[in-house]
């Protein structure tokens, strides 16, 4: 989860026609309650014990973490090691679903409302369908639960490269997007923009905003998108990546009726 926006703060924006971004509910952990027995040192202790084996935390062990431990551990569990970035294709053929409360996807809109400076910059996509349609809860009526949404699924018509991010706290709503960025660039920095022998980009710095960075030199972006049992995963593609190498092959009109999906049928493109 990298573009963290809640249902309120979007209301307070007009969204265009070009506007398909995901809108994320942030999610909050459970507390902890820690032994009132421990001491300052025993806890200390214990964190650096668990800093070193952040990589083998469960989904369930970060989805019970407290905001207090969240905000204590979030740069150690953000912390990218080499297994975690790889650069892989997101291949010809491939079927990807992105959800709106728009029917047209105008590519010309999206580029001129896309934010240069932004970090995660971008238009949002998922590999599942039904993955795409969790999100029809903020776009349909807040106080009566009725609607439709549009579902749109798009072919892949050239192989893309894409990063692949499999730091499963990174799909943690609780943890900044901002932050995410900035421990993936750390990364880039460190190994001066190399991951795997593929150049991303040799003058990456902390000023560059990540996506729109990612796109200039022609890569997409596949990140985990939750922290639930079954860990989704979200594409990220720039608007300049979007032309010539998607194709809309289906428009789908899902209706709701008291939040539940009461019908769904297809439209022409």
């Amino acid at each position: 989860m990298y573009a963290i926006e809640s249902k309120k703060e979007s209301k307070k924006k007009e969204l265009s026609e070009s506007d398909f971004q995901f809108e994320e509910n942030m999610s909050f952990s459970k507390n902890i309650k820690l032994p009132e027995n421990k001491t300052k040192n025993s806890l200390n202790s214990k964190n650096k014990e668990f800093n070193n084996n952040v990589s083998e935390l469960t989904l369930k062990q970060l989805n019970d973490f407290s905001q207090e431990k969240l905000k204590e551990m979030g740069a150690e569990l953000l912390k990218i090691n080499p297994n975690h970035l790889t650069v892989e294709k997101l291949d010809k053929g491939t079927k990807i679903y992105k959800l709106s409360k728009y029917k047209n996807f105008d590519l010309e809109k999206i580029k001129a409302a896309e934010n240069a400076q932004d970090e995660w910059a971008g238009q949002y996509f998922a590999l599942d369908s039904k993955l795409a349609e969790g999100y029809s809860a903020d776009y349909i009526d807040e106080d009566t639960g009725n609607g439709k949404v549009y579902l749109h699924t798009f072919e892949v018509l050239n192989d893309i490269p894409i990063i692949k991010n499999t730091n499963k706290a990174h799909g943690h709503g609780g943890l900044s997007g901002e932050n995410k960025a900035s421990a993936i660039k750390d990364f880039l920095i460190e190994n001066h923009g190399v991951i795997n022998d593929n150049i991303i980009d040799e003058n990456i710095n902390h000023e560059k905003p990540l996506m729109p960075t990612l796109t200039e030199n022609g890569f997409a972006f596949n990140g985990p998108h939750d922290i639930e049992e079954n860990q989704g995963r979200e594409i990220i593609l720039g608007a300049e990546l979007l032309e010539g190498n998607l194709k809309p092959i289906k428009l789908e009109v899902l209706e709701y009726k008291g939040y539940k999906h009461n019908k769904t049928y297809e439209e022409k493109i």
